[in-house]
């Protein structure tokens, strides 16, 4: 929740002297982490006319750290050309110990119109998310899980390593196990094989570096070892699901991404920008049992239109190099969030893809309940957003390979779209129903659960 509250009387060319900046409520989050998103210091002149946009800004970018979830700015105090800028946030509920249950199927929407509600599909364990770790924004995940897939994960984020807070680590690793995997496709549709034991192991561990140094611009660098092994009966089946019958490699991969990130709420964006752009090389010196080169971009604009009537429009692209791929790596369209709506149900393969989406979404509500009944202050206040979207897509999917040459959604253009629902809550909480529609006039209603345009997932 953003709140920026300003009262100037001064003549509008008024250069004031800040001469102190204060901050409240936090009262885990040390306030240095605060200050890293402030660009205003005591004894910097200020004009009046930029005041207004200066703290709408900083308020953004202390909401965008993810710490809180109520952030006001305002003057505290104006006389003899000096001011005093007040900082109030309240603070997040930072630990996450509850039980796991999720879908072990690309999304929602094939687990409940392709694999027929199976609860044996799903995913159940133990989650620990410790957010701001020493009140200094750091991150620790742990996750068990069983089911459908069995995996034991592990990471821990340091954003700031030093006191200029520009430079930040990351560590991770997983094992990841399954008695069923998907061995080929069919129709668009992922065909699965299943085993009495696994038949699919991937283990990975890595370390990144991140590089942040002025406040909308990330570097990020890493480095990780990944080791995958199948069962003989993959193999056999699908001789390319590894590459060349394999059944088991281990590779290094070098990965460096930036971006820059200008929108209002990095979660749900109303207006600003975004641009990323990542490079991948799986397969280093000693561990190269593979030979992969991954490009990818992705480009967003949010752009308020009148009162209340918005537009979003984001382009991403994908490519794989060289053209020969393993059906393992071949992945391009209907995998997390790259997909065009309308095609939820179906994945597409090939060496390159790209999708246009487009957003038209009108505020229909926005409203802050006060729940007096819950006991913790974190949640005893609830925002809630609901926008009507018209939606407009556009995929397509190069894929070179000859023996796909009968796939009917290959290298054709993909239009898609319909109409929507957004529901926009706390905690980054993004829920959309759609009716959309595909290139063969086919009807369906999905759900999905974070933004369409540089979506993120909840936690």
């Amino acid at each position: 929740m953003l709140f920026v509250s300003v009262s100037l009387r001064a003549q509008t060319d008024t250069v004031y002297t800040i001469e102190e900046i204060i901050i409240s409520g936090n009262q885990k989050t040390n306030s240095k982490i605060i200050l890293r998103e402030i660009d205003l210091y005591s004894g910097d002149s200020i004009e009046q006319f930029q005041l207004n946009e200066k703290l709408s800004k900083i308020q953004n970018r202390i909401f965008n750290t993810g710490l809180f979830v109520f952030v006001k700015t305002g003057v505290d105090t104006l006389s003899n050309q000096k001011l005093t800028i007040k900082i109030q946030v309240k603070e997040r509920w930072y630990t996450y110990i509850f039980p796991l249950l999720e879908l072990a199927d690309r999304n929602y929407n094939e687990w409940w119109q392709q694999r027929n509600r199976d609860l044996n599909r799903l995913n159940y364990g133990f989650w620990l998310v410790q957010k701001n770790m020493r009140g200094r924004n750091e991150t620790l995940k742990i996750k068990l899980q069983g089911g459908f897939t069995g995996k034991i994960e592990g990471s821990y984020t340091f954003l700031y390593i030093h006191k200029k807070q520009t430079s930040g680590l990351s560590l991770g690793i997983s094992y990841i196990y399954s008695r069923s995997v998907a061995a080929s496709i069919v129709d668009h549709t992922l065909y699965y094989l299943e085993g009495n034991q696994s038949i699919i192991k991937r283990f990975a561990t890595g370390i990144e570096y991140s590089y942040r140094g002025k406040y909308y611009t990330l570097h990020r660098a890493k480095l990780q070892y990944q080791h995958q092994s199948i069962a003989d009966t993959v193999a056999i089946f699908n001789p390319n699901f590894l590459g060349s019958g394999k059944n088991h490699r281990n590779y290094l991969s070098l990965h460096y991404g930036f971006s820059i990130d200008r929108r209002d709420i990095q979660y749900y964006a109303l207006k600003g920008y975004f641009l990323s752009l990542d490079v991948e090389k799986d397969g280093l010196y000693i561990w190269n049992d593979v030979n992969i080169g991954v490009l990818k971009s992705d480009v967003g604009f949010f752009i308020p239109l009148i009162d209340k009537l918005y537009f979003a429009t984001g382009l991403s692209a994908r490519l794989l190099l060289p053209k020969k791929q393993a059906f393992y790596d071949n992945r391009a369209l209907g995998y997390d969030n790259h997909l065009v709506r309308g095609y939820e149900l179906y994945v597409v393969n090939g060496q390159f893809s790209t999708v246009w989406r487009n957003t038209v979404k009108y505020k229909l509500f926005q409203k802050t309940r006060q729940a007096n009944w819950i006991p913790w202050n974190q949640f005893d206040k609830i925002p809630l957003s609901i926008y009507p979207t018209i939606n407009f897509d556009m995929g397509y999917v190069y894929d070179s390979d000859p023996t796909n040459s009968t796939q009917q959604l290959n290298n054709k253009i993909l239009p898609g779209g319909g109409l929507g629902i957004d529901f926009v809550t706390f905690y980054d909480l993004v829920f959309r129903t759609e009716y959309s529609f595909n290139r063969f006039g086919q009807p369906g209603l999905y759900l999905h659960f974070m933004a369409p345009i540089g979506g993120k997932k909840f936690l």
